[in-house]
């Protein structure tokens, strides 16, 4: 069996591997600026991800514990596609979607965008203190020449 080419990370350093079936490689999370969650209800933009990518996993990461507030993530059709009804977060903890809370994707196939798309924090109810980064770990479509 021939080894097979995988890249990884923010610079897509090649591998070698003999895995049959390594079609894509995996991005480093897009990393919002801090959004503060106590202020105001609505939609804050996380980070757009390209066309041709498949969405895996989002997270909300407490740089300021979150006490009762409602978040959502997700993007403009589906507010709480990969995160819904998030209230508490530990200051330094992270809420991943297919993990502790209700999730909305699977974290293996993930969600397809066919066009580059804007992933949203949805503060549905504001909290007595919060804030939060968001995260998006994507992979760009196996099939799609780069």
């Amino acid at each position: 069996m021939s080894n097979k080419k995988v890249y990884i990370g923010q610079n897509r350093e090649e591998y070698s591997t003999t895995a049959p079936m390594v079609k894509a490689w995996v991005k480093n999370p897009i990393i919002s600026s801090a959004i503060s969650v106590t202020s105001a209800t609505g939609t804050t933009l996380i980070g757009e991800v390209p066309a041709g990518s498949y969405v895996y996993r989002v997270g909300l990461m407490a740089t300021a514990t979150v006490a009762t507030a409602t978040l959502d993530v997700g993007d403009a059709s589906t507010k709480d596609r990969f995160l819904d009804g998030i209230t508490d977060i530990a200051v330094n903890d992270i809420k991943m979607s297919g993990l502790g809370g209700a999730v909305g994707a699977d974290p293996v196939t993930g969600h397809y965008y066919s066009a580059q798309t804007p992933i949203y924090l949805n503060v549905v109810a504001t909290g007595a203190l919060g804030t939060v980064k968001g995260l998006i770990w994507y992979t760009p479509d196996p099939t799609a020449t780069n």
